[in-house]
């Protein structure tokens, strides 16, 4: 009887071992298993890295890009207009219609100068002139700030319409909101150069040519 009691325990104790082993086995394949599955999940997370930096960049070329078309559509200075594009974000305006409203602002400018026109009766009558202490001509964006800060003191909102489209065109109705943020953002910061939106027109259409 002893001996199958001791058979029995031995072959208790061996089947344990064996269980232990086996999980200890099973452990070791899932931790080479979470290993690669970690290994793949950090090539594709380093992939999504430089996707989305990628991404960025192409995004801050394009954008500085449109800044240069903008700048030779209006005639503002691609500065101007970088500082600007902050404001028309938050007031919803588009910055299309926003070089518009410049370049016909640029056209009313220089009517204004020589005496005539509708809007340079608008300017006038607002207190703003054209033109510096020396004669010489304001600059598109300067006067649109002037524009927008003297508009806020106009009485009605149908006068106010009336002012922007005569000055600014057909869009001045449409960008009264953007004038009214811009009356109230205080000193514009430009965030982007001529001369970075130059390079970045030149390595889109170098781009554009490689990929034709």
């Amino acid at each position: 009887m002893a001996d199958n009691k001791t058979s029995i325990i031995i072959s208790a104790v061996d089947q344990t071992g064996a269980a232990i082993k086996s999980a200890e086995a099973g452990l070791a394949s899932l931790g080479a298993q979470a290993g690669r599955v970690s290994g793949v999940l950090s090539g594709f997370a380093a992939l999504a890295s430089a996707t989305a930096f990628g991404g960025i960049i192409k995004g801050a070329i394009d954008a500085a890009d449109e800044l240069d078309e903008l700048s030779q559509k209006s005639g503002a200075t691609v500065e101007s207009l970088s500082a600007m594009k902050g404001v028309a974000k938050i007031a919803g305006a588009d910055m299309e219609q926003v070089a518009g409203g410049l370049a016909k602002l640029s056209k009313n400018m220089v009517e204004a100068a020589n005496g005539s026109g509708d809007a340079a009766k608008v300017l006038t009558a607002l207190g703003i002139s054209v033109t510096d202490n020396a004669g010489k001509m304001k600059s598109t964006d300067q006067v649109m700030v002037e524009f927008a800060k003297r508009l806020q003191n106009v009485g009605s909102g149908t006068e106010k319409v009336a002012a922007a489209q005569l000055v600014l065109g057909k869009s001045g109705a449409q960008l009264l909101p953007f004038l009214n943020d811009l009356a109230a953002s205080g000193e514009l910061q430009a965030k982007v150069t001529a001369e970075q939106a130059a390079a970045a027109a030149n390595l889109g259409s170098s781009t554009l040519l490689i990929t034709m």
